[in-house]
C-alpha cells in the first residue's frame, strides 16, 4: 500500500508522519526513528564539526606537486620497476616451460617402448649363436 502511494502520488510520507524537507547541503537534517519519527537538525554538530574542518584542512595540505628533478627521478623509478617486473615475468615463464619440457621428457623416457635390437646389443649373454 505504501509503495502504491509512492508510485501514484510520488509522496513517500505516510499520512501521520512528518513531511520530508528538501535536501540542502548546509541544513544538516536527520530523521530520528527511536520512538516517534521526528525530523531534527544538527546532530551533535560540535563533535562532527571538528572532523569536517580537520579533514578539509588535511586535504588542502597534501598536494601532488613535485620539483622537476624529483619528477624525472620518479619517471626513471617507474621505468625501472616496469622493466624489472617484465623481466621477472619472463623468467617465471621460461622456468615454467623448461620444467614442463623436462617433466614431459621424463615421462616419455619412462614409457618409451624398448626395441629388440637395443636389448640384443646391450646383453651379450643372449646371443643367437648355435654353438
Amino acid at each position: 500500500m505504501i509503495f502504491s502511494d509512492v508510485y501514484i502520488l510520488s509522496n513517500p510520507n505516510l499520512l501521520r508522519e512528518n513531511i520530508w524537507i528538501n535536501y540542502g547541503p548546509r541544513d544538516r537534517y536527520y530523521l530520528s526513528i527511536n520512538v516517534t519519527r521526528t525530523l531534527h537538525q544538527d546532530y551533535e554538530w560540535e563533535h562532527v564539526g571538528f572532523w569536517n574542518i580537520y579533514i578539509g584542512t588535511l586535504y588542502d595540505l597534501y598536494t601532488t606537486t613535485f620539483s622537476p628533478t624529483e619528477a624525472s627521478l620518479r619517471k626513471e623509478l617507474v621505468g625501472f620497476k616496469a622493466t624489472t617486473g617484465i623481466f621477472i615475468i619472463l623468467c617465471a615463464a621460461t622456468l615454467t616451460c623448461a620444467g614442463t619440457l623436462l617433466y614431459l621428457h621424463a615421462i616419455y623416457k619412462r614409457n618409451r617402448p624398448v626395441s629388440v635390437h637395443y636389448v640384443l646389443q646391450k646383453d651379450p649373454q643372449h646371443s643367437f649363436d648355435s654353438t
